[in-house]
């Protein structure tokens, strides 16, 4: 702030002259100091800042030499740090160290011809006994900072890695090491790491096998057939086409011939989604949707990114939770094509039951805490019963209260589960019809 006569002053010109930092972490100051008046300067900085609560002399000393500095140089100063606080250090989050190739993206490449072979996908999910699947690299805690008035600024806590045992799945604790007990197919979904035993059908899935239910992962030689129902608590690997049927995994799905459905295809599937191409199906799928030739008049639902960069996406409403990335966006014929991305719909319900469930304890506090109150100014004058049943009522609104900050702290994690998930971008790299 530029003072063209002498000094200013009032609470609004010293609110203008020294400002703090919205993390408090420094303080500076902008003015235009007469000639020979930086000793009546020092005196009402130091003034300023006694009323912002800097009360130490060796802060109060340190600010005044700056300022005495900085206006020897030029006595028009500019954001000029008076004090500086200590900022926190961050922490090292866990890290997840996979040691295999078990989530590695795209397919096998020729390295001959470059060819790429969709039958194929690079990562490798096949596991014996007693391989290493997993090492976890523990969290380190970062260190809190003080600000300019010596108050402590926490540092954020670490991220934990989520890893939990699953089905066939033993830890290490003197490695952080994860192994699997049995041979088998690798699966992490929702923080679970599991081996699944593989059940393996040589032709195709339909009226000789009849409708399959498995507790681990299935590979499926040829197709799934017209009216088949499959359910696996594992991976499902299809090596042809999937046709009318009705398929659920706990794991990811791969159909390397495409998905080709006509009134009655429902998919569900909680890790990843890959095929050639899909037509009239309706999908819901917690990962990612990864598609190489075309979606056609499909209504597919995924709370990860949708992604078809060489193909093309025509008809039928697609919402993505992180995002889509397609060649072309619908059809020359004007076929109506919906696209949606970054609406959660998962966590409406979850945060409408937790925002009741929070309501309703603290309505019960309140209660509680409205019989009390009379109570509190004579309880040291209540004898017997009656002082039994206060302390009573205070402990049950005490462990109200702590119920209601467990459950905003679980509300607070939806929000930031699904705000970290969301992605606003729709990129098409060629056409939009």
């Amino acid at each position: 702030m530029v003072m063209s006569r002498g000094i200013q002053s009032g609470a609004a010109a010293r609110a203008k002259h020294i400002s703090m930092s919205e993390d408090r972490l420094e303080i500076r100051v902008s003015c235009t100091i007469p000639p020979n008046g930086v000793a009546t300067e020092i005196k009402r900085v130091r003034a300023e800042l006694m009323e912002m609560g800097i009360v130490e002399e060796a802060k109060l000393e340190q600010a005044s030499s700056r300022l005495e500095a900085a206006a020897s140089a030029n006595l028009k100063l500019e954001d000029v740090i008076l004090l500086e606080g200590t900022p926190p250090v961050p922490p090292t989050d866990a890290i997840i160290e996979w040691q295999g190739d078990f989530h590695k993206e795209g397919f096998v490449v020729d390295e001959k011809t470059d060819a790429v072979d969709y039958r194929q996908p690079a990562a490798d999910l096949s596991v014996s006994d007693g391989q290493a699947l997993a090492r976890v690299i523990p969290p380190v805690p970062g260190q809190d900072g003080l600000d300019v008035r010596d108050r402590v600024i926490p540092a954020r806590k670490p991220r934990a890695a989520r890893i939990r045992e699953g089905k066939n799945v033993r830890y290490a604790e003197a490695e952080s090491t994860y192994y699997a007990t049995d041979n088998g197919r690798i699966r992490f979904v929702g923080g679970i790491l599991s081996v699944d035993t593989v059940f393996k059908v040589t032709g195709n899935v339909g009226l000789r096998t009849g409708n399959i239910k498995h507790p681990g992962a299935l590979m499926v030689n040829q197709d799934i057939q017209s009216g088949s129902k499959v359910e696996a608590l594992g991976d499902i690997d299809v090596g042809g086409c999937l046709e009318d049927a009705e398929v659920t995994t706990g794991g990811s799905l791969t159909v390397h011939g495409g998905i080709a459905g006509r009134n009655h295809c429902k998919i569900k599937v909680a890790g990843t989604l890959r095929a050639s191409f899909i037509q009239n199906a309706d999908i819901e799928v917690q990962g990612d949707v990864i598609i190489h030739h075309e979606i056609d008049q499909c209504t597919i639902t995924t709370f990860g990114a949708l992604v078809t960069p060489e193909g093309r996406i025509v008809g039928g409403e697609i919402n993505a939770l992180a995002g889509i990335e397609a060649k072309q966006l619908g059809s020359d014929a004007g076929v109506t094509t919906i696209i949606m991305t970054g609406k959660d719909s998962r966590i409406e319900s979850k945060i409408k039951a937790k925002q009741d469930e929070l309501k309703k304890l603290n309505e019960n506090r309140k209660k509680i805490d409205d019989k009390i109150a009379p109570l509190k100014r004579r309880i040291a004058s209540l004898q017997g019963k009656a002082r039994e049943q206060v302390a009573l009522l205070i402990q049950g609104s005490r462990k109200l209260d702590l119920q209601a900050q467990a459950c905003q702290r679980d509300l607070d994690a939806i929000f930031e589960e699904s705000r970290s998930a969301r992605e606003k971008i729709i990129l098409v790299h060629e056409r939009i019809c």
